[in-house]
């Protein structure tokens, strides 16, 4: 059963694959686009979350919320037909979220959790 933050993301686990796959998939979409400021954008937050990741690191708050590549692929990419844009908006939006909340593995995979203010400390 997937929790609140998609299919693919119920676990710490689950967030470093999702994080590595978005690293991937942001390689061939900006040879496509290398001017792309959202895409620019994502990259340098793909960096910053791997290396505040690394290791078992936390990010502190503040690194958490300096995060918005979500909210910035939304808006770059909202109509997008395009199906390798459309699947990294989608993920730039799943990382972005359970990065703000940062929830352990119990509340990250419970369908019933529903991530509040005060989660993102």
């Amino acid at each position: 059963m997937a929790g609140v933050f998609g299919d693919d993301i119920n676990s710490r686990a689950d967030f470093q694959k999702a994080l590595a796959l978005a690293r991937q998939k942001i390689v061939p979409a900006l040879q496509r686009m290398p001017n792309d400021p959202a895409l620019q954008s994502m990259q340098k937050q793909l960096e910053a979350i791997d290396q505040w990741t690394a290791n078992g690191r936390i990010p502190t708050p503040d690194e958490r919320r300096s995060i918005n590549m979500g909210l910035t692929m939304y808006r770059q990419f909202e109509g997008t037909e395009d199906l390798e844009e459309y699947e990294l908006r989608e993920l730039a939006g799943k990382l972005n979220n359970y990065l703000k909340y940062w929830p352990d593995d119990a509340r990250a995979a419970d369908p019933d959790y529903r991530p509040s203010l005060a989660d993102r400390a």
